[in-house]
């Protein structure tokens, strides 16, 4: 008996006139993120070589994008539609960082591949600095969604605070090293095969790094 009541209350037609909208555009965005992504990957202008870099992510968006016009076209109960909500509010934070992330990083290395000390730059600097700012992405991205989320995150703030000064205190030597390296190669006072001598010792330059310096001696 409650199966066959049911049933007479579903309606096929206004189930179709309820749902067609919604598949329509969640399909079409299914369709069109792909050619969007091919289309930006095979851009050679030499002035918009960032973009195919940043093509996935793009791409990304634009599924967020149709699956979020699905979402509101869609009868959904109010919980599931708040869960995916949430989904939603976390993967565009992520491929929002992640654009900031990948502009930022082929920037920096355009920038080193057009200085004289391009080879040292992406043996020394380079490497560091993406790790530096794929932290400070991952940190951001951690912060925004426990915010969303009505987490107390000026707890999570101040342990890291103390915690890189702490970090900051016990390995300031190796601090030091690397802004000493950072000078050489910014100001290029030394290059790789100079002749240098210290003290006694006579060799030539080989490799500037940020946290050491590599020299050849005669022997």
């Amino acid at each position: 008996m409650q199966i066959s009541k049911h049933l007479k209350s579903f309606s096929l037609t206004a189930w179709v006139s309820q749902w067609t909208l919604p598949l329509l555009v969640l399909i079409l965005s299914l369709f069109l993120a792909p050619m969007i992504r091919k289309f930006l990957k095979n851009i050679k202008n030499k002035r918009w070589f960032f973009v195919s870099e940043l093509a996935p992510s793009f791409s990304g968006l634009f599924y967020l994008l149709g699956f979020k016009i699905f979402l509101e076209l869609a009868p959904l109960d109010p919980k599931t539609a708040r869960w995916a909500a949430n989904g939603i509010y976390i993967f565009t934070i992520v491929m929002i960082l992640r654009i900031i992330q990948v502009a930022t990083l082929v920037t920096i290395e355009w920038s080193a591949s057009q200085s004289k000390t391009a080879e040292t730059l992406h043996h020394g600097f380079i490497p560091l600095l993406r790790n530096i700012i794929t932290l400070l992405v991952f940190f951001t991205g951690s912060i925004l969604i426990l915010e969303h989320f009505h987490y107390d995150v000026m707890s999570l703030v101040t342990a890291l605070g103390v915690s890189s000064l702490a970090v900051g205190i016990a390995a300031k030597d190796t601090l030091s090293n690397m802004i000493s390296g950072f000078i050489l190669i910014i100001d290029r006072n030394l290059k790789p095969g100079d002749r240098i001598q210290l003290g006694k010792i006579i060799g030539d330059v080989e490799f500037i790094g940020l946290r050491s310096t590599q020299i050849r001696m005669f022997d």
